[in-house]
């Protein structure tokens, strides 16, 4: 069979015009009668060999693993898993062939490390900035009254904190699940990756987190079934949280039950900052707890290490008080040699007359 298309990339070549030959080891848990006569067909794969025989490589799947730490369920073709693992290794023979293919990998290995060594490069933060790597998850909800359940949320950043990251998102819908021992529970998991920067000479003020649990059914009704609060602080390290929502309602509980019934409420709050200050309350409703949230994240800082700065240079005004003391220098220099030069000149003179008196 051709399998060309599936192993596409980049750096090959065409492989429109290879050929493929495939061997398949099959678990056989099929039941047979007296006569070998085939009653219930139970098959499992469990390793396939692909060999392209244009190019002569064996492509093995699934890859090797350990028995101990990460074995292979044995599963049908239909998802059916078996209560059997294993495992799979392979042994070359020492031969010449063996010795190629290790050089093969080594110059494989060698290119691949060249081409991508950008990508394992770190990009550090400017100088004077501070950069967090926030990874928050949304783990679960509980004790609330719906079946099927997600959540909003939004985040404002404080004043001097930047990022272009998200700013609102919602997970997926999940259902409620319920044991006799334990309170009606809805798993998310939804993972959330932040990165923010700040001046590093300051403490930034912690992040702003709305959350907004919502129930939704099979008639199209989107419910609030509560808000939380989180102020995210920057400090690096690993938390968890479980945060108590709460839901706004209106005093006049005929009302506000018909209204949640048909139409599923009304949105009480315009603006969700009266969450941090939860005792300025509005007259016309009232706060009702209706479930937890829970929370954990994971917070990373990193920064440039502040290099010594280079001595400073001399400014105009001290470079020309140097010139001009260099040209004065020189100056003086020059009247002392040519007073010299005038005294050898006299000296020479007097001993040229002395001469001349001498031989009259």
């Amino acid at each position: 069979m051709s399998m060309g298309r599936l192993f596409r990339s980049e750096d090959n070549i065409a492989v429109d015009g290879d050929s493929w030959m495939s061997m398949h080891v099959v678990l056989d848990n099929s039941e047979y009668n007296e006569d070998s006569q085939l009653l219930l067909k139970q098959e499992a794969v469990l390793l396939s060999l692909h060999h392209n025989t244009t190019r002569n490589y064996v492509i093995v799947s699934p890859d090797v693993n350990t028995l101990e730490w990460n074995p292979y369920a044995v599963e049908t073709s239909t998802g059916v898993r078996w209560n059997y693992v294993y495992a799979l290794q392979l042994e070359f023979d020492k031969e010449d062939d063996v010795d190629d293919l290790e050089i093969l990998l080594k110059k494989l290995k060698k290119k691949w490390n060249s081409k991508n060594k950008h990508i394992l490069n770190f990009t550090m933060p400017s100088i004077g900035k501070r950069q967090y790597f926030i990874t928050l998850e949304i783990l679960s909800a509980k004790d609330f009254d719906a079946d099927e359940l997600y959540v909003e949320f939004f985040i404002k950043y404080p004043d001097g904190v930047t990022s272009s990251d998200v700013h609102h998102g919602r997970t997926h819908v999940t259902t409620s699940m319920r044991s006799e021992d334990e309170p009606r529970q809805a798993h998310f998991a939804q993972t959330v990756d932040l990165q923010v920067e700040a001046d590093d000479d300051q403490e930034p003020a912690p992040i702003k987190l709305f959350f907004e649990v919502i129930s939704t059914d099979w008639w199209g009704r989107h419910r609030t079934e509560g808000y939380a609060y989180l102020p995210l602080p920057l400090d690096p390290g690993h938390r968890t949280r479980v945060l108590t929502c709460v839901r706004p309602e209106e005093k006049n509980k005929v009302e506000a039950e018909s209204r949640r019934f048909f139409v599923g409420g009304c949105h009480l709050l315009k603006d969700l900052d009266v969450l941090t200050k939860p005792r300025m309350q509005n007259t016309d409703f009232y706060y009702a707890s209706s479930g937890t949230l829970h929370l954990r994240w994971s917070t990373l800082a990193q920064s440039t290490i502040a290099c010594p700065r280079p001595p400073a240079q001399p400014s105009v005004s001290s470079a020309s008080a140097v010139l001009q003391g260099a040209e004065a220098v020189l100056k003086q220099y020059r009247k002392a040699r040519a007073r010299l030069a005038a005294a050898t000149r006299d000296l020479k003179c007097h001993d040229g007359g002395g001469d001349s008196w001498n031989n009259n």
